[in-house]
């Protein structure tokens, strides 16, 4: 550990993370500018988890602070952490990113001008790959009007003034999924985040056996929130029209394709479950 410390809480809601708990701890452990705590919100998990948490525990017994979760998902985990947070400035970090060595310095020297900062990340594939994810904007500050369009903070990235995190409410537990999409819009409307043009975190992909659930699931909370928020990405809902009609309308070409590449898709239904997931949130609306 470096000695450099400063009033930062870098939160790490954690379930089922032994195989990348680790690497994500000495990720913090190893800044160049310290937090003056972690706080770890554990949510029950059948892995070793709660082992590799005691052990960072034991070891650094001054540093880390551990809350069990109310196992409601990462957004209430988060919360939970939010009303225990008394530092100055708050991160976030999940269980299985890891951060640039100097990712808390860099996102410190941008907070003071707005209250919140966010910074750039680069995902990380299961063969290896990666690839950094530009937030392309000639604006050195995300607002509310920009987030409407889309979400290109990753929560692995921001940093928070505490003090207009708690009075903004922090994460909605009502939210099962996208619920940093809706702090950052709530966020937005009394500060743009200070956006710093450089890699600070590292995002890991994962190969899921239930992701065409998992797509439609994210479209239609995706589509909850801006209902919430009194607008409809009507562009977003458009392209998935367009990419869907494309998709059936490809089948007959990809299935000749196929005869010589067996690897081709004959069609992509992610498209359709992006379509089916926000005409599903429009239509169940957002509920308290």
């Amino acid at each position: 550990m470096n000695s450099k410390q400063t009033s930062i809480s870098v939160v790490v809601p954690v379930m089922n993370s032994g195989k990348t708990l680790g690497r994500t701890f000495d990720s913090i452990l190893s800044q160049t500018l310290l937090p003056e705590k972690i706080i770890v919100v554990y949510d029950d998990s059948s892995d070793n988890t709660l082992e590799i948490v005691n052990k960072y525990i034991k070891t650094y017994p001054s540093v880390f602070f551990f809350i069990h979760g109310p196992d409601k998902g990462i957004g209430a985990a988060r919360q939970e952490a939010i009303m225990a947070v008394d530092t100055q400035f708050v991160s976030f970090l999940d269980s299985d990113d890891w951060y640039m060595q100097n990712a808390l310095e860099t996102l410190l020297s941008a907070v003071h001008e707005t209250g919140v900062s966010c910074g750039m990340v680069c995902r990380v594939y299961p063969n290896g790959k990666r690839v950094p994810r530009c937030i392309h904007s000639a604006n050195r500050f995300i607002t509310h009007e920009m987030l409407k369009t889309g979400n290109p903070i990753p929560m692995s990235t921001t940093m928070y003034k505490t003090s207009l995190l708690k009075e903004q409410g922090g994460f909605d537990s009502n939210l099962l999924w996208i619920e940093d999409y809706d702090l950052h819009l709530r966020i937005t409307k009394v500060a743009p985040y200070a956006l710093v043009k450089k890699i600070v975190s590292f995002y890991t992909i994962h190969e899921n056996p239930t992701m065409s659930r998992r797509t439609h699931e994210y479209a239609k909370w995706t589509a909850i929130v801006w209902m919430k928020h009194g607008f409809i990405d009507w562009k977003s809902i458009w392209h998935s029209i367009v990419y869907t009609i494309t998709s059936f309308l490809l089948v007959p070409v990809n299935i000749i394709k196929r005869k010589s590449n067996p690897q081709i898709r004959v069609i992509h239904y992610e498209y359709l479950q992006i379509l089916s997931g926000y005409m599903s949130g429009l239509v169940k609306g957002y509920r308290h």
